[in-house]
């Protein structure tokens, strides 16, 4: 999140992003899923798949525990990536 937060986020009102979870899987306390992603800045635009893991804690609140992406399209222009 940190990194995300430095990289994109820092755009504020002028960054999008988009997905789309593909395959979700829930096993008790933890939820496993999948998805597609689309981010856009003022600098670039990416798209790209990922997964993550999370988990229910004591409180009931659900965590990130894991959490990977991997870029499948970049490009330095600001048109929509989808």
């Amino acid at each position: 999140m940190r990194y995300r937060s430095q990289r994109f986020f820092k755009f504020g009102p002028k960054v999008h992003y988009d997905g789309s979870p593909h395959d979700v899987r829930l096993f008790g306390d933890v939820l496993w899923y999948s998805y597609e992603f689309w981010i856009e800045t003022p600098e670039e635009r990416r798209a790209g798949h990922g997964m993550t893991m999370c988990r229910k804690d004591a409180g009931g609140r659900w965590r990130i525990v894991s959490m990977n992406n991997s870029v499948t399209d970049a490009a330095a222009s600001p048109e929509p990536a989808h």
